[in-house]
């Protein structure tokens, strides 16, 4: 049976149901959204960016984007955030006395006061984490399927009140957890749903990055509580393990044990430049943790089972491969034509598949939320490393 599933790896990949286009506007235009989410969306086959929303306003560089992507609207937060619905569908900006800025590339737009929402169908939200309530709120307005970025919001209750804001205008809301869409980590969850590595007992990752040294500014988003929420290294790095073991084993953690640490320049605002846990699964399966953005870029999670074990080396950052030992069968595989763009590229293809097929979507908000109260549970922790009761949203 393992032989079977790991011959087919090298030829999986998502595979789009329905024809059609589903066009984005992308919020944020930070370095993710510049050199991951924009050539992802470029690379689509069912998806196109129509709608830039800077944060920082237009700029050369916002202008520069526009012409090379080609998108009907280049517009500012501030102008995305203050519109109203009137009757004809446009939006209007509450201060219409305010006059317009140049941040179109369309002569109509630049010259009244209204956003063309007829120009995309879905808006995806790549701003830091709590700014993500505020944008899916006018998404919602707007009737517009939300795909956010994780986390999914800065804490359970931010998060909370996007995914209740997205039920009450009836849009799908996606969190774009692009692991999961990974062919070598679906199929590692096929072997273990399978059995072939026999009953789980053990988890084992890491997640490391040097962030200052990617970074230099120490006023950055994920140094800033305001912005990141709980913290810096489980917030932006832990989700990734959080939720990819989850994914794995198909089940939620029950208590947690945890450890952080900040006594770097650089950190003082945020109780982790550094953290450990021990997450506890239901049949006693433990998952172990480790996070740091001090560190030298590495990533990888392993599954222990009674029969085998499997691993995924650079599974985080795009350069995954899968190392399974299972009775007689030992050896590394590689997806060598899927890389950290072709993820996200399956992300955007993914939701936009099921826009067009009215499919329900997964990883939705949900998941979003029970990741973040996995962490708000883990930051608890942090100073007293004893175990700790997970405590879930009732629709968990």
């Amino acid at each position: 049976m393992v032989r079977e599933t790991l011959s087919a790896i090298e030829t999986h990949t998502y595979q789009s149901e329905a024809t059609g286009t589903i066009r984005y506007a992308v919020v944020g235009l930070g370095w993710w959204a510049t050199e991951m989410a924009l050539p992802a969306l470029a690379a689509a086959s069912n998806a196109t960016v129509t709608t830039l929303v800077a944060e920082d306003g237009i700029n050369p560089d916002t202008q520069k984007l526009a012409r090379q992507y080609d998108v009907d609207i280049l517009t500012t937060s501030e102008r995305f955030r203050a519109v109203e619905t009137n009757v004809s569908g446009q939006y209007t900006l509450e201060n219409s006395s305010s006059p317009p800025s140049p941040e179109t590339n369309s002569d109509s737009e630049a010259n009244d006061n209204t956003i063309d929402t007829s120009a995309y169908d879905a808006v995806y939200i790549a701003t830091p984490n709590a700014a993500h309530l505020p944008y899916a709120k006018i998404a919602a307005a707007q009737e517009k399927a939300v795909l956010c970025e994780k986390p999914i919001e800065a804490s359970v209750e931010r998060g909370n009140q996007l995914r209740t804001c997205c039920q009450r205008a009836n849009v799908p809301l996606m969190t774009a957890y692009r692991v999961q869409m990974h062919p070598l980590v679906r199929y590692a969850r096929k072997l273990i749903d399978q059995g072939d590595i026999g009953d789980v007992t053990l988890v084992q990752s890491h997640h490391t990055q040097p962030l200052l040294e990617m970074s230099p500014d120490t006023n950055q988003w994920r140094l800033d509580p305001a912005q990141t929420g709980y913290g810096t290294s489980i917030m932006d790095l832990g989700v990734y393990t959080v939720n990819t073991a989850r994914f794995l084993l198909n089940a939620n953690p029950i208590t947690v044990s945890a450890v952080t640490i900040a006594d770097t320049p650089g950190f003082e605002a945020v109780p982790d430049d550094r953290a450990s846990a021990i997450l506890s699964f239901p049949d006693g399966v433990q998952l172990i943790a480790n996070t740091t953005q001090r560190g030298q870029h590495g990533s990888g999670i392993k599954i222990i089972g009674t029969q085998g074990s499997i691993e995924l080396r650079g599974v985080f950052r795009g350069q995954c491969s899968l190392t399974v030992a299972a009775g007689d069968i030992e050896g590394t595989f590689e997806h060598t034509q899927f890389t950290l763009h072709d993820e996200v590229t399956a992300v955007f293809e993914y939701f936009a598949d099921c826009l067009l097929t009215d499919t329900p979507v997964s990883p939705n908000g949900a998941e979003g939320i029970v990741d973040l109260s996995v962490m708000r549970a883990m930051y608890a922790d942090g100073d007293e490393s004893t175990n700790r009761m997970v405590s879930y949203p009732e629709f968990v």
